[in-house]
């Protein structure tokens, strides 16, 4: 207790925080209500982590129950989503493995940490409503794999990021300005059309 305020934990406290800070996403810019791929890469790409109790980057995932991709933090956020950091794209149903496409970013501050986030989405179905009432039977397709890598403005990978689950992030003090590249790579393919999102956080210099 501090005070007037009460310190707990739990999706039910975290929720209506996270709810807010999208609702305001949304506001902002009226897309990405129908991209909820680029959504969950912004909000990922733009928090902040405690190495002493949650360290969830780069496929660490020590204490990842308790602390998830990280601590939610709006104003980052906010700045990823006006500085139009994010995109949003899909790989084709069973589309080859080996696809990738690239994307490019500016860097240009050498002392502050980039964090890249790659989000994918399961792909589910429902069912036809059954008559009379409202029973339906879920169907999800073939989760795929894709990997992360950043090259810096040198052509030299700066982080990569395989690890086997619908959220990759990297984070890392670049050594150099310029443009760098994101390649997000398909490695196992999917029945289903895989929509993914993608945002990238640096601080302004």
């Amino acid at each position: 207790e501090l005070g007037d305020y009460y310190v707990r934990s739990g999706t039910s406290f975290a929720a209506p925080h996270v709810t807010a800070v999208v609702a305001q996403l949304c506001q902002r810019k009226p897309e990405l209500k129908l991209l909820q791929n680029a959504m969950k890469a912004i909000l990922t790409a733009s928090v902040t982590h405690s190495p002493i109790r949650c360290n969830t980057i780069n496929g660490v995932t020590d204490n990842y129950d308790k602390c998830g991709a990280g601590v939610i933090t709006a104003k980052s956020a906010y700045s990823t989503v006006i500085n139009s950091r994010y995109e949003s794209g899909s790989f084709a149903a069973n589309s080859e493995d080996g696809t990738q496409v690239m994307y490019t970013f500016d860097v240009t501050n050498t002392n502050k940490k980039v964090r890249v986030s790659l989000s994918w989405l399961k792909y589910s179905v429902f069912s036809e409503e059954e008559e009379n009432h409202y029973s339906y039977d879920l169907t999800t397709g073939t989760l795929a794999n894709l990997n992360l890598y950043v090259y810096d403005s040198a052509g030299e990978v700066v982080r990569s990021n395989n690890v086997g689950i619908n959220t990759e992030i990297v984070e890392f003090t670049p050594t150099r300005t310029g443009t760098h590249r994101i390649y997000v790579k398909q490695t196992t393919h999917s029945n289903k059309r895989i929509y993914y999102g993608l945002a990238w956080w640096h601080p302004r210099s």
